[in-house]
Parts: structure tokens; C-alpha cells; sequence
């Protein structure tokens, strides 16, 4: 009886083992999906001149509004910004010196 139970053990942890292995893979491939993007916005960043990134908080603090403002603004297009996240991820907006000067002058003509 002994033999049977050993090998109903030995059966569910090679099923165990192969699930995770099956996240390993899974993991692997995100991971890859990430480094991969991160490639594509580092080579369309290539040739650009380096310029600082301004953070929500930020553009709110210069000009007065509340964060929440910007991001309205942002979600309006009426301030042009970059999602610096990953796909599927909470957005974390940045806006370069360039931008945020045209958003002033959109926001004095109106």
C-alpha cells in the first residue's frame, strides 16, 4: 500500500512542478514584453536632446491647479504629456519643459 501512496505523491508534485513551471514561463514572457518596450521607448528617445521630465505634481505647483486638474487637462489634450508605465499599468505622466511652455500659452489664449 506503501508503493501506491509514494506514487500518488510522486504523481501531484510532478502536476505541482509542472504548474509552476508553466508560471516561470508565463513570467519569462512578461518580463520580455517589458524589456522589449522599455527598448522601443529608449530607441525613440535616441538623437533627442536631453530635456527634463516634469511630473504632475510639478506642472500643478508652477501654474496653481490641483493635480487632479492636470490630469483632466491631460485627459482633455490640452496638455500634451508622455506615459512613462508599462502597458496595462497605472499611467505616471511626464511632461517636458516644451509641452508644459505650450501649455501656457494655450492657457493664456483662452
Amino acid at each position: 500500500m506503501g508503493t501506491q501512496t509514494d506514487i500518488l505523491l510522486i504523481e501531484a508534485n510532478v502536476k505541482s512542478l509542472g504548474r509552476r513551471v508553466s508560471d516561470i514561463e508565463t513570467s519569462d514572457k512578461r518580463l520580455e514584453r517589458e524589456l522589449r518596450e522599455l527598448g522601443e521607448r529608449i530607441n525613440s528617445l535616441e538623437g533627442q536632446p536631453h530635456t527634463k521630465l516634469l511630473r504632475i505634481r510639478e506642472v500643478a505647483e508652477r501654474i496653481g491647479l490641483s493635480e487632479r486638474q492636470v490630469r483632466i487637462d491631460i485627459g482633455k489634450g490640452r496638455l500634451q504629456a508622455r506615459n512613462i508605465s508599462g502597458e496595462g499599468r497605472v499611467p505616471r505622466w511626464r511632461v517636458t519643459e516644451e509641452q508644459f511652455s505650450e501649455y501656457l500659452r494655450s492657457r493664456g489664449a483662452s
